[in-house]
């Protein structure tokens, strides 16, 4: 006899009950986008990202996210005006992400940048005094000088 009255009888196949999120649902809905949802980045729109990344590896800008805003609202002014439908076609992530690239490919350094002696000294130091049972965990460590 079943507990509940809503319990599946014999022969019925048992309830599937999905989470929201269950990966499989997520997998349906990526196939089903369509491929680009953006156009491609014009000869134009990438002689415009490549100057600014110069001008980011050159220092006149202090970031990259600096050196998109400005390159987004250059692009606005010159590029999407003439002959683009609608404005801003790009948005200030994806001109940031291109600003970026582009520069880290001229030779600026990426976001993991190497340690510094001094700060390779500092570690070498605290793993010592680690190793020698001078602090109780790292944790320890990192935080009371």
């Amino acid at each position: 006899m079943p507990l509940h009255s809503s319990a599946p009888t014999e022969g019925e196949p048992l309830p599937v009950r999905r989470r929201p999120g269950f990966p499989s649902d997520r997998m349906r809905h990526r196939r089903s986008k369509p491929p680009h949802e953006y156009p491609a980045w014009s000869a134009a729109e990438q002689r415009v990202v490549r100057r600014y990344a110069a001008a980011l590896v050159r220092g006149r800008y202090p970031d990259a996210l600096e050196a998109a805003r400005h390159c987004r609202d250059e692009l606005d002014r010159k590029v999407w005006s003439s002959g683009r439908t609608g404005a801003r076609t790009r948005s200030l992530e994806a001109v940031h992400i291109r600003v970026a690239q582009a520069a880290r490919k001229i030779g600026r350094p990426g976001v993991c940048v190497r340690w510094t002696e001094h700060e390779k000294r500092l570690l070498d130091r605290y793993a010592l005094a680690i190793a020698e049972g001078r602090y109780l965990s790292t944790h320890v460590a990192a935080v009371c000088p």
